[in-house]
């Protein structure tokens, strides 16, 4: 594997991993004391991430090894 695909699918857990903590995040402060628009925001990071881990990935796989 090139040390560019193996970097691309590096950063692409590291993303999905943020992701996840956004997530247990919010609903960690949903229920402590969080506004919903806090939340909310919380949440779109984290789908965001999940969406450039997804293109890094599509990325990777045309990458040529």
């Amino acid at each position: 594997m090139s040390g560019m695909k193996y970097e691309l699918l590096r950063v692409s857990v590291w993303l999905n991993n943020h992701a996840d903590r956004l997530d247990e995040m919010a609903v960690e402060s949903g229920t402590g004391g969080w506004s919903t628009h806090q939340v909310a925001e919380q949440i779109k990071m984290a789908d965001t991430a999940r969406r450039e881990a997804s293109a890094l990935r599509k990325l990777a796989s045309r990458w040529p090894v």
